[in-house]
C-alpha cells in the first residue's frame, strides 16, 4: 500500500521535481546509515577523568569521603585517579 502511494506521489511530480525528491531521500538513507556506526563513543579525556574521578574531587564532597574508605578496606593500589 505504501509502495502505490509512493508511486502516485512519483506520478505527480514534474521530472526535475522527482529528481530533487530522489536525492534528498538517498542523502537521508546514506546520513541513516553513518549514525548507526557506533563504534568509537569513548574518546578518553585524561583531564576530565581526574575532574570527575579524582581525589580532590572525592575529598570535596561527603560521598566521596565515604567511598576513599571503603576502596582502602578493599586493599585497591590506587585509592582514585
Amino acid at each position: 500500500e505504501s509502495e502505490e502511494l509512493k508511486g502516485a506521489f512519483m506520478q505527480t511530480l514534474r521530472t526535475s521535481q522527482r529528481d530533487l525528491v530522489l536525492k534528498r531521500l538517498s542523502r537521508l538513507v546514506i546520513q541513516q546509515i553513518h549514525t548507526n556506526a557506533r563504534w568509537n563513543e569513548y574518546q578518553p579525556k585524561k583531564l576530565k577523568r581526574k575532574r570527575t574521578h579524582g581525589w580532590i574531587k572525592r575529598i570535596r564532597t561527603p560521598s566521596g569521603i565515604e567511598v576513599i574508605p571503603r576502596h582502602m578496606l578493599k586493599g585497591k593500589k590506587s585509592l582514585s585517579h
